[in-house]
Protein backbone atom coordinates (compact mmCIF):
# COMPACT_ATOMS: atom_id res chain seq x y z
CA UNK A 1 0.00 0.00 0.00
CA UNK A 2 1.66 3.55 -1.29
CA UNK A 3 1.12 5.90 2.01
CA UNK A 4 2.62 9.44 0.28
CA UNK A 5 5.76 11.24 -0.25
CA UNK A 6 6.53 14.62 -1.92
CA UNK A 7 7.71 14.32 -5.44
CA UNK A 8 7.87 16.49 -8.81
CA UNK A 9 6.03 13.08 -10.24
CA UNK A 10 2.82 11.57 -9.04
CA UNK A 11 3.13 8.22 -8.12
CA UNK A 12 0.34 5.36 -8.69
CA UNK A 13 -0.55 1.88 -7.46
CA UNK A 14 -2.22 1.21 -10.69
CA UNK A 15 -0.74 2.19 -13.89
CA UNK A 16 -4.33 3.85 -15.38
CA UNK A 17 -4.61 6.18 -13.02
CA UNK A 18 -1.67 8.30 -13.95
CA UNK A 19 -2.67 11.61 -15.85
CA UNK A 20 -0.52 10.45 -19.46
CA UNK A 21 -3.49 7.91 -19.27
CA UNK A 22 -6.43 9.95 -18.50
CA UNK A 23 -6.07 13.21 -20.87
CA UNK A 24 -5.86 14.14 -24.90
CA UNK A 25 -3.62 17.13 -23.13
CA UNK A 26 -0.66 14.61 -22.79
CA UNK A 27 2.73 16.80 -23.88
CA UNK A 28 1.76 20.46 -22.02
CA UNK A 29 0.98 19.25 -18.59
CA UNK A 30 4.25 17.31 -17.33
CA UNK A 31 6.77 17.53 -15.33
CA UNK A 32 10.08 18.19 -17.80
CA UNK A 33 13.88 17.11 -16.79
CA UNK A 34 17.19 17.50 -18.19
CA UNK A 35 18.21 14.87 -20.48
CA UNK A 36 18.78 11.02 -18.61
CA UNK A 37 18.14 12.72 -14.93
CA UNK A 38 16.35 10.71 -12.34
CA UNK A 39 14.92 12.66 -10.02
CA UNK A 40 15.43 11.82 -6.25
CA UNK A 41 12.38 10.14 -4.87
CA UNK A 42 10.95 9.04 -1.69
CA UNK A 43 8.10 7.54 -0.91
CA UNK A 44 6.64 5.56 2.36
CA UNK A 45 4.49 2.52 1.78
CA UNK A 46 3.11 -0.22 4.25
CA UNK A 47 5.84 -3.17 3.78
CA UNK A 48 8.96 -3.66 1.12
CA UNK A 49 12.20 -5.53 2.06
CA UNK A 50 13.60 -4.67 -1.52
CA UNK A 51 13.11 -1.88 -4.22
CA UNK A 52 14.12 -1.15 -7.84
CA UNK A 53 13.52 1.66 -10.04
CA UNK A 54 13.05 1.38 -13.54
CA UNK A 55 13.07 3.59 -17.14
CA UNK A 56 10.73 3.00 -19.52
CA UNK A 57 10.04 4.44 -23.00
CA UNK A 58 6.71 5.49 -23.16
CA UNK A 59 6.98 5.56 -27.19
CA UNK A 60 8.29 2.22 -27.35
CA UNK A 61 8.21 1.10 -24.35
CA UNK A 62 11.96 -0.13 -24.35
CA UNK A 63 14.93 0.49 -22.29
CA UNK A 64 14.26 -1.34 -18.93
CA UNK A 65 16.97 0.09 -17.41
CA UNK A 66 16.66 -0.28 -13.64
CA UNK A 67 18.77 0.61 -10.19
CA UNK A 68 18.11 -0.29 -5.96
CA UNK A 69 16.46 2.01 -4.28
CA UNK A 70 17.45 2.22 -0.51
CA UNK A 71 14.78 0.74 1.63
CA UNK A 72 14.28 1.51 5.33
CA UNK A 73 12.11 0.06 7.95
CA UNK A 74 10.75 2.69 10.43
CA UNK A 75 8.42 0.49 12.14
CA UNK A 76 4.98 1.64 11.18
CA UNK A 77 6.27 2.09 7.55
CA UNK A 78 9.13 1.46 4.89
CA UNK A 79 10.81 4.68 3.25
CA UNK A 80 12.13 4.25 -0.14
CA UNK A 81 14.54 6.34 -1.15
CA UNK A 82 16.51 6.86 -4.27
CA UNK A 83 19.06 9.83 -4.39
CA UNK A 84 18.53 10.66 -8.66
CA UNK A 85 21.20 10.75 -10.67
CA UNK A 86 22.08 11.82 -14.20
CA UNK A 87 21.90 8.91 -16.51
CA UNK A 88 22.95 8.64 -20.40
CA UNK A 89 20.05 7.87 -22.24
CA UNK A 90 20.57 8.37 -26.24
CA UNK A 91 17.10 10.04 -26.85
CA UNK A 92 15.12 13.17 -26.17
CA UNK A 93 11.51 11.77 -25.30
CA UNK A 94 8.61 10.37 -23.14
CA UNK A 95 9.32 8.68 -20.60
CA UNK A 96 8.07 7.07 -16.90
CA UNK A 97 9.46 5.41 -14.05
CA UNK A 98 8.36 1.69 -12.51
CA UNK A 99 9.28 1.45 -8.92
CA UNK A 100 8.93 -2.62 -7.97
CA UNK A 101 8.89 -3.85 -4.50
CA UNK A 102 8.76 -7.66 -3.06
CA UNK A 103 5.30 -6.89 -2.72
CA UNK A 104 3.47 -4.83 -5.27
CA UNK A 105 4.45 -2.38 -8.33
CA UNK A 106 3.97 1.75 -8.50
CA UNK A 107 4.22 3.75 -11.50
CA UNK A 108 5.12 7.44 -11.67
CA UNK A 109 3.76 10.27 -13.77
CA UNK A 110 4.92 10.59 -17.60
CA UNK A 111 7.58 13.37 -18.10
CA UNK A 112 9.85 14.40 -21.02
CA UNK A 113 13.55 14.22 -21.15
CA UNK A 114 15.17 17.06 -23.04
CA UNK A 115 18.38 18.59 -24.22
CA UNK A 116 17.26 22.34 -24.34
CA UNK A 117 14.99 24.03 -21.64
CA UNK A 118 15.79 27.26 -21.69
CA UNK A 119 12.44 28.22 -22.79
CA UNK A 120 10.91 26.85 -19.65
CA UNK A 121 10.39 28.13 -15.66
CA UNK A 122 13.33 26.08 -14.11
CA UNK A 123 12.79 25.19 -10.54
CA UNK A 124 15.39 23.74 -7.93
CA UNK A 125 14.54 22.71 -4.51
CA UNK A 126 17.01 22.56 -1.90
CA UNK A 127 16.91 19.85 0.82
CA UNK A 128 14.59 20.38 3.68
CA UNK A 129 13.90 17.75 6.63
CA UNK A 130 9.76 18.32 6.55
CA UNK A 131 7.00 16.26 8.28
CA UNK A 132 4.04 14.13 6.82
CA UNK A 133 1.82 13.18 8.52
CA UNK A 134 2.38 15.16 11.56
CA UNK A 135 -0.49 14.24 13.98
CA UNK A 136 0.87 10.33 13.67
CA UNK A 137 4.23 11.13 15.19
CA UNK A 138 6.24 7.39 13.91
CA UNK A 139 5.00 9.00 10.68
CA UNK A 140 6.65 12.38 10.93
CA UNK A 141 10.20 12.53 9.57
CA UNK A 142 10.75 12.80 6.04
CA UNK A 143 14.36 13.52 5.28
CA UNK A 144 15.89 15.44 2.63
CA UNK A 145 19.28 13.89 0.94
CA UNK A 146 21.68 16.57 1.37
CA UNK A 147 24.24 14.18 -0.34
CA UNK A 148 21.90 14.30 -3.12
CA UNK A 149 22.38 15.10 -6.92
CA UNK A 150 23.52 18.82 -7.86
CA UNK A 151 25.36 19.40 -4.76
CA UNK A 152 21.97 18.87 -2.56
CA UNK A 153 19.12 19.92 -4.47
CA UNK A 154 16.61 17.30 -3.99
CA UNK A 155 14.43 18.30 -6.47
CA UNK A 156 15.02 19.80 -10.21
CA UNK A 157 12.47 20.00 -13.00
CA UNK A 158 11.02 22.32 -15.66
CA UNK A 159 7.43 23.38 -16.55
CA UNK A 160 6.02 25.04 -19.38
CA UNK A 161 5.34 29.03 -18.71
CA UNK A 162 4.46 32.69 -19.14
CA UNK A 163 6.07 35.20 -17.50
CA UNK A 164 3.69 38.05 -16.49
CA UNK A 165 4.46 41.95 -15.28
CA UNK A 166 6.57 42.55 -12.58
CA UNK A 167 4.36 44.07 -9.94
CA UNK A 168 6.09 46.69 -6.97
CA UNK A 169 5.04 45.75 -3.46
CA UNK A 170 5.61 48.89 -0.66
CA UNK A 171 4.65 48.15 2.70
CA UNK A 172 4.97 50.95 4.96
CA UNK A 173 4.56 53.13 8.46
CA UNK A 174 4.25 56.74 8.07
CA UNK A 175 3.11 59.86 9.70
CA UNK A 176 1.56 63.04 7.54
CA UNK A 177 2.88 66.44 8.54
CA UNK A 178 1.70 69.59 6.46
CA UNK A 179 0.60 67.32 3.68
CA UNK A 180 3.42 65.51 3.51
CA UNK A 181 3.77 61.73 4.33
CA UNK A 182 6.82 61.49 6.44
CA UNK A 183 7.70 57.34 6.14
CA UNK A 184 8.98 56.33 9.65
CA UNK A 185 9.60 52.49 8.39
CA UNK A 186 9.03 51.02 5.18
CA UNK A 187 10.42 48.01 2.91
CA UNK A 188 9.42 47.73 -1.00
CA UNK A 189 9.66 44.32 -3.23
CA UNK A 190 8.93 42.82 -6.18
CA UNK A 191 6.37 40.28 -7.07
CA UNK A 192 7.38 37.92 -10.15
CA UNK A 193 4.59 36.22 -11.57
CA UNK A 194 4.36 32.84 -13.52
CA UNK A 195 1.53 31.39 -15.59
CA UNK A 196 2.17 27.49 -15.22
CA UNK A 197 0.29 24.43 -16.42
CA UNK A 198 0.22 21.18 -14.19
CA UNK A 199 -1.17 17.85 -13.52
CA UNK A 200 -2.74 17.33 -10.30
CA UNK A 201 0.09 15.56 -8.95
CA UNK A 202 2.29 18.07 -10.13
CA UNK A 203 0.20 20.87 -8.79
CA UNK A 204 0.40 19.25 -5.42
CA UNK A 205 4.12 19.53 -5.26
CA UNK A 206 3.98 23.31 -6.46
CA UNK A 207 1.85 24.07 -3.34
CA UNK A 208 3.97 22.75 -1.01
CA UNK A 209 6.96 24.60 -2.27
CA UNK A 210 6.19 27.68 0.28
CA UNK A 211 7.41 24.96 3.30
CA UNK A 212 9.76 23.61 1.44
CA UNK A 213 10.94 27.28 1.24
CA UNK A 214 10.99 27.44 5.04
CA UNK A 215 14.10 26.11 5.92
CA UNK A 216 15.36 25.19 2.15
CA UNK A 217 15.98 27.28 -0.70
CA UNK A 218 13.69 27.86 -3.78
CA UNK A 219 15.48 28.93 -7.30
CA UNK A 220 13.58 29.72 -10.16
CA UNK A 221 15.44 30.21 -13.52
CA UNK A 222 13.77 32.39 -16.49
CA UNK A 223 15.92 32.43 -19.61
CA UNK A 224 18.82 32.58 -17.71
CA UNK A 225 17.58 34.87 -14.57
CA UNK A 226 17.74 33.21 -11.27
CA UNK A 227 15.47 34.12 -8.26
CA UNK A 228 16.06 33.48 -4.57
CA UNK A 229 12.25 32.99 -4.09
CA UNK A 230 10.58 33.61 -1.12
CA UNK A 231 7.41 34.34 -0.10
CA UNK A 232 5.43 31.46 -2.84
CA UNK A 233 2.07 31.82 -3.40
CA UNK A 234 -0.09 29.59 -5.75
CA UNK A 235 -3.51 30.63 -7.35
CA UNK A 236 -5.71 28.30 -9.54
CA UNK A 237 -6.57 30.42 -12.36
CA UNK A 238 -8.78 27.53 -14.20
CA UNK A 239 -9.08 23.22 -14.03
CA UNK A 240 -9.85 21.28 -17.37
CA UNK A 241 -10.01 17.69 -17.78
CA UNK A 242 -12.89 16.74 -14.76
CA UNK A 243 -10.20 18.45 -11.92
CA UNK A 244 -7.28 16.45 -13.83
CA UNK A 245 -5.55 19.66 -15.33
CA UNK A 246 -4.84 23.18 -13.46
CA UNK A 247 -3.42 26.58 -14.68
CA UNK A 248 -2.06 27.96 -11.83
CA UNK A 249 -0.02 31.12 -11.02
CA UNK A 250 2.97 31.10 -9.21
CA UNK A 251 3.84 34.05 -7.76
CA UNK A 252 6.43 35.15 -5.55
CA UNK A 253 9.04 37.82 -3.94
CA UNK A 254 13.35 37.64 -5.07
CA UNK A 255 14.74 38.12 -1.88
CA UNK A 256 17.92 40.18 -3.12
CA UNK A 257 15.78 42.81 -4.74
CA UNK A 258 13.69 43.56 -0.87
CA UNK A 259 14.57 46.80 0.54
CA UNK A 260 14.20 48.03 3.83
CA UNK A 261 14.71 51.32 5.78
CA UNK A 262 16.60 50.25 8.71
CA UNK A 263 14.40 52.18 11.48
CA UNK A 264 13.16 50.84 14.54
CA UNK A 265 9.74 50.16 14.35
CA UNK A 266 7.77 52.68 17.37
Amino acid sequence: MLYGGVNILGIYSTKSNRSWDNTKNQFDYIVMLNRGLIPMIQLMVDAATSATITVFDEQTQGLGVSDSMVVENMTTYVRLTYAGIQGQFPNNGYYSFVITTNTETFYTDVFYWGDNLSDYLKIKVKSSNIALNPNMMAVQVYEGIATGLSGGYIYELYLKATKNKVTPDTQEKAEESDGITEINYGVTSFIYSYDIQTNESLMKFINYLRMLSVNGTIELTWRGEVIDAKDIEIEEKEVHNGCDLYDLTLKCKNAWETMMVINTII
